[in-house]
């Protein structure tokens, strides 16, 4: 096999996690008398919070960390479970097993979230370890997250890692790490996004990943 170890984005990658999140943006900002933003409702799934208050709500700076609090008071409570896993994940994730493959998790999605997530659901078992943002602001960018992962998932050789993700945000963040990526279809991002991010394979179904390897 060329690679022996896949890394995994969560939101639109694993799960189908934009019903409990886009709630979670409007909760936080009708909480702070503004209206959700005229532009597409899949930017705000793959970026960190914080990058998309700022870049898609125009948040002022000293009213971002008040959004935050405000989305994770609707998400922790409500938004966590409004998700489900896409089909032919669970497929995928078996067969990977079964190969060998050393999965992780690369999410900038908080790290107890994505546990929470993953238990709940079944699929904590597939995953050598699941690496997501910290709530204090640690990791936030994606190839700081991905650093995690692999640290943490005790990988040397990052030539043989893959990076499977939704969003541009997935494939410039293995990059900048200096390993490949995979875009996939069934998420939030398109085929011009992974084109134009550079990414080196592109997978319209979950069981191509495995025709990748």
């Amino acid at each position: 096999m060329k690679y022996d170890t896949l890394l995994f984005d969560m939101d639109g990658t694993v799960m189908e996690t934009a019903p409990g999140v886009i709630k979670g943006f409007k909760y936080a900002l009708s909480q702070m008398g503004l209206s959700f933003p005229d532009v597409p409702e899949r930017f705000f799934m793959g970026p960190p919070l914080e990058y998309s208050f700022r870049e898609f709500v125009k948040l002022p700076e000293e009213r971002i960390a008040e959004a935050i609090r405000l989305y994770r008071v609707y998400y922790n409570a409500t938004g966590i479970m409004e998700c489900e896993v896409y089909e032919g994940l669970r497929e995928l994730l078996g067969r990977l097993n079964e190969l060998g493959v050393k999965c992780l998790v690369a999410s900038s999605k908080p790290e107890p979230f994505v546990n929470r997530i993953l238990k709940q659901f079944g699929l904590d078992g597939c995953f050598f370890f699941a690496a997501g943002s910290d709530l204090g602001g640690r990791w936030g960018e994606k190839h700081e997250v991905i650093a995690r992962a692999l640290e943490e998932g005790e990988v040397t050789d990052i030539s043989r890692c893959l990076m499977v993700g939704d969003r541009s945000y997935d494939i410039i963040g293995a990059k900048k790490m200096g390993m490949d990526s995979c875009g996939v279809l069934w998420g939030y991002g398109t085929r011009e996004e992974f084109e134009e991010s550079g990414a080196e394979y592109i997978a319209q179904k979950p069981m191509e990943v495995v025709d990748i390897l």
